[in-house]
Formats: C-alpha cells, sequence, structure tokens
C-alpha cells in the first residue's frame, strides 16, 4: 500500500517540478515585457480565474476522492458520480461567467476589461472539467501529471511566441485559456480510458450538489485568504500593489505547494488504510525540510526577487519574508486537516475551521477597508495570522475527535 502512495507522491513531485519552472519562465518574462500596471491587470485576471475555478469546482476535489476511493470497485456508482458532478457544473459554470460579468459590467471600464472577460471566461470553462479529483480517488495520479504538464508547458510555449510588448496583456490570458482546454481535452480522453461512462443528466444534480456543500463553503472560503489575495490587494490599494503582492505571492505559493504532491496522495491512502505510522513520519520529516527552504528564502528574500523579476519589484521584500512565517504553519494545517481527518472516518470535520478563518479574514479586510490603513504587506500579516487560527483549531478539533471516539470504544467494552 505504501508503495502505491510513493508513485502518486512522485508522480505529483514531477508536477511540482512543472508548476514551478512554468512560473519562473513565464512572470519575469511578463515583468519585463508588460507595465507594472498591466502585469497587476494581468495578475488579477489570473486571481479571478482562480477564484471562479473553487467555485465551478464545488468541493468536488475534496468530496469526490473520498466517494471514488471507497467504491473503486464499483464502476457503476463512479460513473454516476462523474455524470452527476460533470452536469452540475454547466449549472456552476453559467453562474460563475454570468455573475463576473454583472460585475464587469458595473465598472467604469468595462470596455476596457472586456477582451480581458472573454479570454478569462474560455478558462474558466476549461479548468471547469479538468477531473483531478477523479484521478486522484483511483490513485493514479500519473495522468494529473501528464495532463497538467502539457497544459502548463503550452503556456510558456505560447507567451514566449506571443507576447511581445507592453499592450499584449490580454494575449497572455488567451494563452493560458487555450494551454487549459488542450489540458482537459487529455484529461477527459485518460478518463474514458479507465472506463469510465459519462452522461448528461439533470437527475441527481441537485443530491450531488447538496452533499458536497460542506466541502464547497470550506473552499470557497480558503480562497477568501489564498487565491483572492491578488484581488483584494488591487481592490483596496490599486495594480501597482497588486503586482508586488503578486510576485511574493508566486514565491509564497513555491514554498507551500512543495509538499502537496504528498498532501493530495496520502489523503485517499489514509481514508482507505489508516497508517498512523506512514502519516506522521511523512508529517515530521517534510516539516523539517519546510522549515529549512523557508529559512533561506527569507533570509535571501531581496536577492531573490531582484534576480526572478527585476529592480522595480525590490518593494515586496517585505512581504515574501512576512509570508514565510506561514509557510510552514501551512504545512501543518493541510496535513491535519482533510488527511487526518479522513482517517478518523469525518473527513467534512475538516471544514470547520476553515470556514472560521475565512470569516476572521474577512473582518480583517472590512476592518482595513473602512479605516484606509495598509498596504500588501498587511494582508501578508493577515494570512498569517489565519494559518495560525487554522493550526490551532485543527489540534483542537482532532483531539476532541479522539477523546470522543475513546469514550464510545469504552462504552462499547462495557
Amino acid at each position: 500500500m505504501s508503495h502505491r502512495l510513493f508513485r502518486n507522491s512522485f508522480a505529483l513531485f514531477i508536477l511540482q517540478i512543472v508548476n514551478y519552472l512554468a512560473p519562473l519562465l513565464v512572470l519575469p518574462y511578463l515583468s519585463r515585457t508588460l507595465s507594472v500596471e498591466e502585469f497587476g491587470v494581468v495578475a488579477i485576471t489570473l486571481a479571478a480565474i482562480q477564484l471562479s475555478q473553487i467555485i465551478t469546482d464545488y468541493g468536488f476535489t475534496y468530496y469526490a476522492p473520498y466517494k471514488i476511493s471507497t467504491n473503486r470497485e464499483n464502476s457503476g456508482v463512479i460513473s454516476e458520480l462523474i455524470s452527476r458532478i460533470f452536469s452540475a457544473k454547466i449549472v456552476l459554470v453559467l453562474l460563475v461567467i454570468g455573475a463576473a460579468l454583472v460585475f464587469l459590467s458595473m465598472s467604469s471600464d468595462f470596455n476596457s476589461y472586456l477582451v480581458y472577460f472573454l479570454f478569462a471566461s474560455l478558462a474558466v470553462v476549461a479548468q471547469a472539467y479538468q477531473p483531478i479529483w477523479f484521478f486522484q480517488g483511483i490513485e493514479k495520479m500519473k495522468k494529473v501529471t501528464i495532463y497538467t504538464t502539457t497544459a502548463k508547458m503550452s503556456y510558456v510555449v505560447l507567451v514566449y511566441l506571443f507576447i511581445n510588448r507592453e499592450g499584449d496583456g490580454a494575449y497572455v490570458i488567451l494563452a493560458w485559456s487555450a494551454a487549459q482546454a488542450l489540458g482537459t481535452y487529455i484529461a477527459i480522453r485518460e478518463m474514458r480510458k479507465e472506463g469510465c461512462r459519462l452522461q448528461w443528466r439533470i437527475k441527481g444534480v441537485i443530491t450531488v450538489l447538496l452533499q458536497a456543500q460542506g466541502f464547497f463553503w470550506a473552499r470557497l472560503s480558503a480562497s477568501m485568504y489564498s487565491s483572492s489575495n491578488s484581488l483584494i490587494v488591487g481592490w483596496l490599494f490599486g495594480p501597482t500593489q497588486s503586482a508586488y503582492y503578486n510576485v511574493s505571492e508566486q514565491i509564497f505559493k513555491v514554498c507551500i505547494f512543495a509538499p502537496v504532491p504528498i498532501n493530495q496522495a496520502i489523503y485517499p491512502y489514509m481514508a482507505r488504510e489508516k497508517n498512523w505510522r506512514v502519516f506522521f513520519g511523512v508529517l515530521f520529516g517534510v516539516s523539517i525540510c519546510m522549515l529549512l527552504g523557508s529559512t533561506f528564502v527569507y533570509v535571501f528574500a531581496s536577492d531573490i526577487i531582484r534576480i526572478l523579476f527585476g529592480e522595480q519589484y525590490a518593494a515586496a521584500t517585505d512581504v515574501v519574508r512576512i509570508l514565510m512565517i506561514a509557510v510552514v504553519l501551512n504545512y501543518f494545517s493541510a496535513n491535519l486537516g482533510y488527511p487526518l481527518f479522513a482517517a478518523l472516518g469525518r473527513a467534512n470535520l475538516a471544514n470547520g475551521p476553515i470556514i472560521l478563518c475565512a470569516i476572521l479574514y474577512l473582518i480583517y479586510i472590512g476592518w482595513l477597508y473602512l479605516t484606509g490603513r495598509g498596504d500588501s504587506s498587511w494582508i501578508a500579516w493577515g494570512v498569517v495570522g489565519v494559518e495560525i487560527v487554522m493550526f490551532i483549531s485543527n489540534i483542537l478539533l482532532a483531539l476532541m475527535l479522539v477523546l470522543q471516539n475513546k469514550r464510545k470504544a469504552g462504552s462499547y467494552h462495557e
């Protein structure tokens, strides 16, 4: 069983290398090709696409792997689940695009950003139908590596071929959309090879939406203090500050995404195997690596920014250093969330701390808005605060669940 965990982790590590490589190849090039303000608009649009993906995913990334992993021998159940999820996504995609259009139409710069919106809509549709949750559930993450790597490297090639001067910002979004469409085509083709049948249907859509809604609210809540920060900084402090935060966030993501392959592989593994020795061994070993890596970035933050993005982004140094404080906390929070609670038989309990943190973070953002204080560094401190609350909440909730299970076991034996 642990060999399967290793194979999936290894496949996802390869994917993470590509995830690191693509931004490192593209962002320094874009930061020097586009103006700072235009780069900020591109960053805000990509952040909006990422937020839209969280809505169209509707928590299926956490709901479906558990269902598929525990029904792996029943192809009928899996095909029915896939059909319901894909059909539900039609509604979700239309809601997202419609809401975005209404929001954009209220802006005085509607015509200026209309092209960005149209190109971004293509990405929203494409990314909505990439079934990472299916391959995660059957524990064949190699296929995710294949289609995601193809999409990311296609994006890099398209950027270098067609983005050559200021004013090409909208075409960055088109390049991203085209690459994601290619990835979706490969993913669905690979899913069909696994013997899954897809039937578009209305029946069961409401049921699957209701069953996954707890995971959706948790995922949406998490986006408030993760994926949405470039949007929030742009809203509070303008495109320039958003550009500074975005380059800082890219470095932060490189750090926090490093253990994601292990997290994604260990979630269905712990749901099935409940191997605590493997779980805590991985937790301790990776946390040491995360601490060493974040310390290195903290010390050399100024040099890293200048090398990757240019002298004009030196003002982002303090933001990078603040975010490094949150790196190790983020890793503990991720592993003491869904993988831990799935092994305890209550994966849905991991949603509570996430929603709590989102509420606290929104209160903090509201306070910044009402007082008119701060810059992008204040958002970074907000992320640190959220990770502290998440870490403490997960530990307390897990301890309560363990004690509750022990009391039930004691009552049963009596």
